[in-house]
C-alpha cells in the first residue's frame, strides 16, 4: 500500500504542476492585456482552480486510496507508515496549494493584477517556461 501511495503522490504532484503551469499561462495571456476587472477575475479563477485541484488530489489520496477510517477514526489501509506519508504530504502540498492559493485568490482583489500578470509573464519568459 505504501508503494501505491508514493507512486500516486509523485504522479499526482507532477500532473498537478503541469496543469497549474498551463493554467497560469492561460491566466497571464487572458488577463494582462485587458481591463483590471478581467485580470482580477482571471487571477481568482486561476488561484481557486488550484485550490479545487489540490483538494481533489488530497481527497483521492485519503479516501479511495488509503480508505481513511477503515479500521477506526484515524486509521488507513497500509498502517502507520502510510498514514505518516499521507499526513506529511497533506501538510506540505495542502499548505502550499490549498492555503497559499486560497490566500492569493482572496487577496488578488486588493492588488494591481495587470502589473502582477505582466511580472509573471516576464519571469516565465526569462526562465524559458513560455
Amino acid at each position: 500500500m505504501v508503494v501505491i501511495e508514493l507512486v500516486y503522490i509523485v504522479v499526482a504532484t507532477l500532473l498537478f504542476m503541469f496543469g497549474s503551469q498551463r493554467l497560469s499561462r492561460w491566466a497571464i495571456s487572458k488577463g494582462m492585456n485587458g481591463p483590471e476587472s478581467l485580470a482580477k477575475t482571471v487571477a481568482m479563477t486561476w488561484r481557486f482552480s488550484e485550490v479545487a485541484g489540490a483538494i481533489l488530489i488530497l481527497y483521492i489520496l485519503w479516501v479511495p486510496i488509503l480508505h481513511l477510517g477503515s479500521k477506526g477514526d484515524w486509521t488507513v489501509s497500509g498502517g502507520g507508515l502510510a498514514f505518516f506519508f499521507a499526513a506529511a504530504y497533506t501538510l506540505l502540498f495542502g499548505g502550499l496549494y490549498v492555503v497559499a492559493s486560497a490566500f492569493a485568490g482572496i487577496t488578488c482583489l486588493k492588488g494591481d493584477q495587470i502589473a502582477y500578470l505582466n511580472d509573471m509573464d516576464m519571469k516565465m519568459r526569462s526562465e524559458g517556461l513560455r
